[in-house]
């Protein structure tokens, strides 16, 4: 009996959120993000429109037309759900954006082949996915996540850094470090833009120096100051060779 509330508990919200809110499946999915390891959020969103939707078929053959048609409009219209556009006879045009990521997770393949391009100048093992997100979709989500108590709930940063993540390992063969990796993909919602930085590379060296009268660093002419001159042999140099100028 617990565990039936449990999952009527999810049902409710969800609907309550649709009702209220144009949400993809990434995003409806992601209120519930802690829950049902081992899906994605997407998978986890359409799980729960389906179920919304059977749901309403069961009131419908209750003879519950109107509770029907107000849980088919909320799947179809503000959740893009297609087989109740299709229930209703309405097309996807109609579906709304996604109030709280703007549909930005269709955007996942431009991210990634833009991240593949400038990738290809760099040798690396190893790379990490990072993102900005605008505020105002932040605090689109926190405002749901407090409106409808959503406790399960993952961030947008995280769930769309994955999304490209998996996308790139396995487009490239490389693996996903988070600590020191080889390469910084960024990922800019506010400019829809993708860049790329490497880590530091660090050279340790030592040296011997075996012949007198070769200073470390080049010594600039203090006559001419480096312009050349009769002193420095036109040169600019008090001394022509040097380490730094020998490596």
């Amino acid at each position: 009996l617990r565990q039936r509330r449990s999952v009527l508990e999810v049902l409710e919200k969800a609907l309550l959120m649709l009702k209220k809110y144009p949400l993809c499946d990434h995003c409806l999915g992601r209120f519930f993000a802690l829950l049902a390891r081992g899906v994605s959020n997407a998978e986890r969103g359409l799980s729960i429109k389906l179920l919304l939707l059977m749901e309403a078929d069961k009131l419908r053959r209750q003879g519950d037309m109107q509770s029907w048609y107000d849980i088919m409009e909320a799947l179809a219209f503000n959740g893009c759900f297609k087989l109740a556009l299709r229930a209703l006879n309405r097309s996807e045009e109609e579906c709304k954006s996604c109030f709280v990521c703007n549909n930005i997770f269709y955007r996942v393949g431009f991210f990634v082949e833009e991240a593949l391009k400038k990738m290809l100048n760099y040798e690396y093992e190893t790379f990490l996915v990072g993102v900005t997100v605008p505020a105002e979709l932040v605090e689109r989500e926190d405002m749901l996540r407090a409106e409808f108590s959503a406790e399960y709930s993952e961030g947008l940063k995280s769930e769309l850094s994955r999304e490209v993540g998996k996308v790139l390992a396995e487009k490239t063969g490389k693996s996903v470090r988070f600590d020191k990796p080889d390469l910084l993909v960024h990922v800019d919602l506010s400019t829809i833009s993708v860049d790329i930085s490497s880590m530091p590379l660090h050279v340790k060296g030592r040296y011997r120096k075996l012949v007198r009268g070769i200073p470390q660093s080049k010594w600039i002419c203090t006559t001419c100051k480096g312009r050349g001159c009769e002193r420095c042999n036109f040169t600019g140099k008090l001394y022509e060779l040097s380490l730094i100028h020998i490596s």
